[in-house]
């Protein structure tokens, strides 16, 4: 079962695919530690949290499908989400567990817990993976993970419960959201004595799924002066194929970036962007391009981004042109 927490907190500052058989859910909650109530405005500027504290409230959004090994969908409420499970909250279960994680003492009486919801998180997101590899992975005719059998990028929403995907095709917000999750849980473990039993299975996810985001998720200018991120692997990119300001992650690139470039352990051959490049320098440009977005997108006036945008690329220069 789940690690119970210690009182107190850490001292930081559209197809169907066909769904494997999944385990009978419970909707039992993950113990939590007694303490006084608090106000639930989890990412509020004015209240101050521990990253714990944030987590702990976290929790309320997951839903148990089992238990050993953990398996914990994080929820979602309303717009297009409905009461489903999107790719965008899973990511984020497992970016607030991994820097949780990578925040505590190495002595913390509550990290084995938090250990545990980090994995949890982690095999909500290879489960949606699972049930999102058939037909090539949904625009990944290349897989990376799990030694090329499983696409990385999950489709973009599923059922509480796993057992079914609802939308296809991957959404970059939460697939970066994800990966430097992944990275930051590993990294906090890296040096550990005894390392987790989940360990050398995520650090490969954590540099596969880079490599499947790049390939799959970002798309070269015509003339290569630029790469730019994609709606997701089946859509979006450059002039009317359309984009949006705010799945531009350029610090979750540069995480991504410098993880692929100190990994040693890969089992799979890069594939061939036929540019020349290496996959350091492709980073770059990418994170190049997402400041340039930005810096295309912002109202002059106010300062602000609109929800859409579409741009071209300046040929003469390499400058990005709202259309």
């Amino acid at each position: 079962g789940t690690p119970s927490p210690t009182v107190g907190t850490s001292p930081t500052a559209s197809p169907t695919t066909t769904s494997p058989t999944a385990p009978s859910p419970t909707t039992s909650p993950t113990p939590r530690p007694s303490e006084p109530p608090v106000n639930l405005q989890m990412f509020s500027t004015g209240l101050t949290r521990t990253s714990f504290e944030a987590l702990q409230d976290f929790t309320d959004l997951h839903y148990v499908v089992q238990e050993d090994p953990p398996i914990y969908s994080v929820v979602a409420e309303g717009g297009a989400a409905g009461s489903d499970v999107v790719s965008e909250g899973q990511g984020y279960g497992l970016l607030i567990s991994g820097v949780t994680l990578a925040s505590m003492e190495l002595h913390d009486p509550n990290r084995s817990y938090v250990m545990n919801l980090f994995y949890g998180y982690f095999n909500a997101w290879k489960r949606m993976v699972e049930l999102s590899s058939s037909d090539y992975g949904h625009c990944q005719d290349v897989k990376f993970c799990s030694g090329g059998s499983l696409s990385c990028l999950p489709g973009w929403k599923y059922p509480k419960e796993l057992d079914s995907i609802i939308g296809t095709g991957s959404a970059p917000d939460g697939d970066a959201d994800a990966i430097t999750g992944m990275i930051f849980g590993v990294k906090a473990v890296a040096n550990d004595a005894e390392k987790p039993d989940w360990f050398d299975e995520i650090s490969q996810w954590a540099d596969a799924s880079s490599t499947q985001f790049m390939y799959h998720s970002t798309v070269a200018s015509s003339t290569g002066e630029n790469r730019i991120v994609k709606l997701g692997s089946c859509w979006g990119g450059w002039d009317s194929n359309g984009n949006n300001p705010s799945y531009h992650a350029p610090g979750s690139y540069r995480i991504m970036r410098d993880y692929q470039a100190s990994f040693s352990a890969r089992n799979y051959a890069l594939p061939h962007f036929s540019d020349g490049l290496t996959m350091e320098q492709r980073w770059d440009k990418l994170i190049s391009t997402s400041y340039k977005y930005l810096d295309a997108a912002q109202c002059d006036d106010i300062g602000i981004v609109p929800n859409w945008l579409t741009v071209s690329e300046n040929s003469a220069d390499g400058s990005l042109v709202p259309l």
